[in-house]
């Protein structure tokens, strides 16, 4: 009966230390599985934040060569404007909607989600103000026939679109600025 007691503990020991073993190695799996998970989203996001700077770098682009057009002429003229529509419509948004749309955005620190956000948003807002301020300056020589309302209509614009060339700037260069953790 005593060898009996005896094989039981012994039995029951080892099932127990050697339950124990399993639990460790398979944490242990586990979390290094974790880590290396981890490692992988963390490449992940710096190519989609990389691509996120090289669509805004085009987007800067655009602005610049939309200023140009605009500045062609001291005077308002639709045919300008509408030039420059084009431009506006060509604004890029995809790599911005990927990286929004991914299960890697929440991963994005704050204030970097933060740049990318606003940069993005002063872009859309131009395209509205944009919009609205054509139509308003066709409304103000069609209906008014005033060249003055529509050549302030026309300034505004202008202006409207260097400050958001200028946030634009400064949101690439403080992306740029921020590194992601390894």
């Amino acid at each position: 009966m005593e060898g009996f007691f005896t094989s039981l503990i012994t039995s029951i020991l080892g099932v127990l230390i050697g339950g124990l073993i399993a639990y460790k190695i398979v944490r242990w799996q586990f979390e290094s599985q974790e880590i290396v998970q981890s490692r992988k989203n963390q490449v992940l996001l710096r190519e989609n934040v990389g691509r996120v700077r090289k669509e805004l770098f085009y987007n800067l682009g655009i602005l610049t060569e939309l200023c140009g057009v605009l500045n062609k002429s001291n005077t308002s003229r639709t045919d300008i404007l509408d030039w420059g529509m084009v431009y506006v419509e060509s604004f890029s948004f995809f790599s911005f909607k990927h990286l929004s749309n991914s299960y890697l955005h929440p991963m994005l620190p704050t204030i970097l989600e933060k740049e990318i956000f606003e940069s993005y948003s002063e872009l859309e807002t131009l395209i509205h103000c944009y919009k609205k301020i054509l139509k308003t300056y066709n409304f103000s020589l069609s209906v008014y026939g005033s060249q003055e309302e529509a050549a302030n209509e026309f300034d505004s614009l202008k202006m409207n679109i260097n400050q958001v060339r200028n946030k634009l700037e400064t949101g690439i260069k403080k992306i740029e600025d921020f590194r992601l953790a390894n």
